[in-house]
């Protein structure tokens, strides 16, 4: 069926979206305390909190790698952080996808207007990350600015 431009589809609320995400930490942290070896035996502190960490850290797909996976972690182990990073890919870039959709429309200027914003606030985010000074910044957005013309 065809979505109006400007509309999310009827499926994802917000309300959804979030008890959605509740499950899989909830189901996650259930996997990380039950299949034996998936946290670092050194890890401190509690147990359950440590699962808790390890499932929002493999749903987001940051994945720090501090404390999970353990080196010691099974091979179903393996599999199942791979199942969870795929879903949280899912659960997180659906969502999001679908609603710069809609404000892509939303905003005044197009797609010129959210590429230029989008490449200063990298450009910006880099300097600040990477403790670039100004004269680099300015030679940064030049070359920006002459591949995206």
């Amino acid at each position: 069926s065809h979505i109006p431009v400007g509309t999310l589809r009827p499926g994802l609320s917000p309300d959804r979206v979030l008890l959605l995400g509740l499950t899989l930490i909830g189901i996650s942290s259930l996997g990380f305390y039950y299949i034996e070896d998936m946290i670092d035996k050194e890890a401190g502190g509690s147990r359950l909190v440590n699962d808790f960490y390890c499932s929002v850290v493999t749903l987001t797909t940051i994945g720090y790698g501090d404390i999970c996976p353990s080196q010691d972690a099974p091979l179903a182990g393996k599999f199942f952080i791979v199942a969870i990073s795929l879903i949280g890919l899912g659960l997180f870039c659906g969502p999001l996808l679908s609603v710069t959709s809609v404000w892509r429309h939303s905003v005044p200027g197009g797609l010129l207007t959210l590429t230029s914003v989008t490449l200063a606030m990298r450009t910006t985010i880099f300097s600040a990350t990477e403790g670039v000074g100004p004269c680099m910044r300015a030679s940064l957005r030049v070359r920006r600015l002459d591949m995206v013309t």
